[in-house]
């Protein structure tokens, strides 16, 4: 039987479906957060804190998502945790030119020039301009993605009919268009597209890129604490308004009745928990793998599980002597072996730099990459394989020195087996990338917010992910706009 009953669950403590979790106990949801498949980014090994993912964050001042939400909750004026905008942004490095992004434009394009010794007077068109902004003022007029109800697609086509570009947005181009393929000036701006945005760049459609290199053009941000601190704001909200926060639970069953989801089972306690909603917020397939087979929409599940991740995100962690880090590196620095080969693998370094996290203030270098999916190998071998090639790399073109400073390495898709004390490949560190996107007007999203199930819906890290940190707070949004239209609260007193 029921044990308890919620107008909420949301499964997973991604930060999607956090933002949507404290978005409903405020107005007034009976909500429950479980755990479910999210570790802290942040984790210990020996001595030092390191991190499983570099964090680039992008969008927090030119988002009507992360605005609305921020006010909305109280949060954009005392949180501990605030975005603040960097002066120095990110550095690229590469054989061809070292160039710093700062808050002012002319500077770099002077650099640009200097360093790549090409004319970059027409590099940022007033039209890709004019385009980045109708896509902002579309977005601050909160439009129903997806539009559901004839109501909503009615504003949804108004909407359009103001936004001519947005309407036809299958013609609107590249951003870096008027750039030449496989040349380091093109290079430059790719580069940090790639790793801004949540889903695989190579061959996204234009909207999501050029979405991300507006927030690009508006600075890099940093959140004391990172997006574990960001995530514990949003986890304080949910408690703040008197609703549940247990991550120690996980399901291992739901059950079903007429196409929605009304049980869902605690894996290894005699507990089920009742819900009007469910939200999935951590990896999908093992998600809805939940479900019996005798209640599983087919035809959804084949639509998931024939989901192709292109690239992984591939991690290392080096914690070095604050001696051997060079003077001037930035917080964020991208390391480019040869412009004219695939932005992938090891040929692009993504490095984040951290002071103080251990022992003598030791520094901490977050290397990431991504890795084509086709070359990833599970095994220990493999990973140490990929582990040399990166440390190769940054010792070729950021530090000669690096083994002489050098305090320990550790690559977190690598465990150990707590009884034979021997490395094992982890499954579930592994991050996953994908390009196609479902059909929508964004294309930011490989799958939509809304299920084939009545009273399930997607809110988590792959939810339009195309539109990086934006989209956990899009995601958010949208999410609780259709749990508002199809559970409206009978009284504000509950």
């Amino acid at each position: 039987m029921t044990t308890s009953h919620y107008d909420l669950v949301i499964a997973g403590t991604h930060l999607p479906g956090l933002i949507l979790g404290a978005l409903c106990a405020k107005r007034g949801y009976r909500t429950l957060v479980t755990g479910s498949g999210c570790e802290d980014n942040q984790y210990a090994w020996g001595e030092h804190q390191f991190s499983r993912e570099t964090e680039f964050l992008t969008g927090f001042e030119n988002s009507p998502a992360a605005k609305e939400v921020m006010t909305g909750l109280s949060m954009a004026l005392h949180m501990r945790s605030r975005p603040e905008k960097r002066q120095l942004a990110y550095q690229v490095l590469s054989p061809e030119g070292r160039v710093s992004v700062g808050a002012q434009e002319k500077i770099l394009m002077e650099e640009l020039s200097r360093e790549y010794g090409e004319d970059v007077s027409d590099l940022v068109q007033p039209g890709v301009l004019e385009e980045a902004d109708a896509v902002g003022n579309f977005l601050e007029e909160h439009p129903p993605l997806p539009a559901e109800s004839w109501g909503e697609k009615r504003e949804f086509t108004k909407l359009l009919e103001s936004h001519p570009r947005i309407a036809n947005h299958e013609r609107i181009l590249d951003p870096l268009r008027y750039l030449q393929e496989s040349t380091p000036l093109r290079g430059f701006w790719e580069v940090p597209l790639r790793f801004s945005s949540r889903m695989e760049q190579g061959r996204a459609s234009a909207l999501p890129r050029l979405r991300n290199f507006d927030h690009l053009r508006a600075g890099v941000f940093d959140v004391k604490g990172g997006l574990d601190a960001l995530r514990e704001g949003f986890i304080g909200k949910v408690r703040q308004y008197s609703c549940d926060y247990r991550p120690e639970i996980q399901f291992h069953a739901f059950r079903l009745k007429r196409g929605k989801v009304v049980e869902a089972m605690v894996q290894d306690r005699r507990e089920s928990v009742g819900c009007n909603f469910i939200v999935c917020n951590r990896e999908e397939k093992g998600f809805f793998n939940l479900i019996a087979p005798e209640d599983r929409k087919e035809r959804y599940h084949h639509r998931i599980h024939s989901l192709s991740a292109t690239h992984n995100v591939f991690t290392v962690n080096i914690a070095i002597h604050p001696e051997g880090v060079p003077v001037g590196l930035s917080e964020h620095a991208f390391l480019v072996g040869d412009f004219g080969l695939p932005l992938e693998d090891d040929n692009v370094i993504h490095l984040m730099r951290r002071e103080g996290q251990g022992k003598k203030g030791a520094v901490v270098l977050t290397a990431s990459c991504h890795l084509k999916s086709r070359h990833l190998l599970p095994s220990v071998s493999f990973i140490q394989e990929m582990t040399h090639k990166v440390l190769k790399a940054i010792r070729e073109r950021l530090l000669p020195f690096l083994d002489e400073h050098l305090l320990t390495v550790h690559c977190p898709w690598l465990e150990l087996d707590p009884i034979s004390g021997e490395s094992t490949f982890a499954q579930h560190h592994v991050r996953s990338l994908y390009n196609s996107a479902h059909d929508s007007l964004l294309q930011d999203s490989p799958l939509p917010i809304v299920t084939d199930y009545k009273n399930v819906l997607l809110c988590n890290r792959n939810s339009h992910s195309g539109l990086g940190l934006e989209g956990a707070f899009l995601s958010a949004l949208n999410a609780y706009r259709i749990i508002e239209a199809r559970m409206p609260l009978k009284s504000p007193l509950r």
